[in-house]
């Protein structure tokens, strides 16, 4: 059992079922689009930092990005299960592991994981 009581999902298709539907699993998350994201990553440029990786494919294809809407604790996820996570300016990460899953905060642009440029995220 994981640190808020949930057990871990070994079924792709059952834990982002349960990340979608807004489960109490992740009630913390909204789902992000293409704008939320290429938001944060203009603003982490135009601070001088530098994107880990480019792809030829459109943002849509990891349908995996989040934007957390109040203070939360993190979750590790790992592979497939993995999530990418917007954190905006006043919301605080309470603790916990990030296993695989990109954090992304807007307080200084800061950030773990990796940050990827898709072929949409244009600006």
């Amino acid at each position: 059992m994981n640190s808020i009581g949930v057990w871990p999902n070994t079924n792709t298709s059952v834990g982002w079922a349960w990340i979608k539907q807004g489960t109490p699993c992740f009630p913390t998350y909204e789902g992000a689009n293409r704008a939320d994201y290429t938001k944060w990553l203009r603003g982490f440029v135009d601070a001088g930092n530098t994107p880990t990786h480019y792809y030829s494919y459109p943002f849509s294809r990891w349908d995996s990005f989040y934007v957390a809407k109040k203070d939360f604790e993190l979750v590790p996820l790992y592979g497939a299960d993995s999530i990418n996570i917007i954190v905006p300016e006043g919301i605080t990460i309470l603790g916990g592991s990030r296993g695989h899953n990109n954090i992304f905060c807007y307080n200084g642009y800061k950030h773990r994981g990796t940050v990827p440029v898709f072929s949409d995220t244009v600006f």
